[in-house]
């Protein structure tokens, strides 16, 4: 929103899949900041082309399966357009190109021993897709649990993403986007980020300190304490960051501020041609900015895998419109009180309003503001 009341373009876009990959209990967030003049064409792509295009997503039909004999495997065959769809009871397009904030929410997430299904559910105890030998070398290494695999696998899908981007009509020379994805197979959690979205997790556990007994008078009907813990699920990637500036300079780029009048430092460290005040990103990895790559800027994610436990409460994802004027911490005591009371939806409207009214005080334009809240209930 911009300080004479026109309006921008919502260049932020964002994914929320159930049954991804076909596979039950398998859930795949995603959201994506655009930036540059195509930056919201960017963003949109992504959301559509990453989800599609990672090997963890098995497009066969339940015709396609074959009792072969493998790990066990529950597979669901969705109604024609469903993994498109959001549990915040919408499709996965993000609101109005008009808005400069848009925001998402999911109710609490299943156990992965919950049997809830969304669409026709078959359950298989020895399948396997046939046909693509590709696909089944894939999907064996999900259910195997290898993790190296897993991460070439999905840093693949990022570079891919990268790579077809730039055959679009639209230019992305000095257009891309951020994209910082979390994908959730029963317990185990993989989160794949490149740029500075961001992703956290809180997880608390209940106090059980004994209250004298002065206090445990004042103490009936209390809620029990909490102590609250904070996970980054991802890292910023800022180009003064020392291992990311190391990159850019050895790629013949340079890292500096913009310059005032008088040569003095404006704003956040950016990425510049060594002899040229272009393209002036403010991150040192996205997907698209083609400029950008030729001194160091990259697509490859890096990825973070955590394995669920009953401490782990909610998940926040969003793009850099919240997390540039509220610390983890503060993120996290916001939407407490709505993790309380089962609002996720309230928890991201708390999120986007909170967010906006720092950027008022601070600036005199209002970023854009996505945020994913999920409620976890691992048992």
């Amino acid at each position: 929103m911009l300080s004479n009341k026109m309006q921008k373009t919502n260049q932020d876009s964002y994914v929320c899949i159930k049954n991804f990959a076909c596979i039950k209990n398998t859930w795949f967030f995603g959201v994506f900041d655009g930036h540059g003049v195509n930056g919201h064409l960017a963003s949109d792509y992504i959301k559509q082309f990453l989800p599609s295009t990672s090997p963890f997503r098995i497009t066969s039909s339940l015709a396609n399966i074959e009792l072969l004999g493998l790990a066990h495997l529950d597979v669901t065959h969705p109604a024609k357009g469903e993994e498109t769809k959001s549990e915040c009871g919408g499709t996965s397009r993000p609101q109005s190109r008009s808005h400069t904030q848009s925001q998402s929410s999911l109710p609490s997430l299943p156990s992965p021993r919950s049997n809830s299904t969304h669409g026709t559910t078959a359950v298989f105890t020895r399948g396997i897709v046939k046909g693509n030998s590709e696909v089944r070398q894939q999907l064996a290494s999900v259910i195997s649990g290898n993790q190296a695999v897993r991460h070439i696998i999905l840093r693949d899908a990022f570079l891919k993403t990268n790579e077809t981007i730039r055959q679009k009509s639209f230019k992305t020379s000095f257009s891309g986007s951020t994209a910082v994805t979390v994908l959730m197979m029963g317990r185990q959690l993989v989160c794949a980020n490149a740029g500075d979205s961001r992703a956290i997790m809180a997880s608390c556990k209940t106090s059980i300190s004994t209250p004298s007994k002065s206090l445990a008078s004042h103490m009936v009907g209390s809620k029990p304490r909490r102590a609250w813990q904070v996970t980054a699920l991802s890292r910023d990637h800022k180009p003064d960051e020392e291992d990311e500036y190391k990159r850019i300079i050895e790629a013949n780029g340079r890292v500096d501020t913009m310059r005032g009048q008088d040569g003095e430092p404006i704003g956040p460290y950016r990425v510049w041609l060594k002899n040229g005040n272009v393209p002036g990103l403010a991150m040192s990895r996205s997907i698209g900015d083609g400029v950008a790559s030729q001194v160091g800027v990259i697509s490859d994610p890096e990825i973070f895998e955590k394995s669920l436990t009953s401490e782990d409460k909610f998940i926040v994802i969003a793009s850099d419109g919240v997390w540039e004027f509220l610390p983890n911490e503060r993120v996290v005591e916001l939407v407490t009180p709505y993790w309380e009371a089962n609002d996720p939806e309230g928890a991201c409207q708390k999120l986007v309003e909170v967010s906006v009214q720092h950027w008022e005080c601070e600036d005199e334009v209002i970023d854009d503001i996505t945020a994913i809240v999920i409620f976890l209930a691992v048992p």
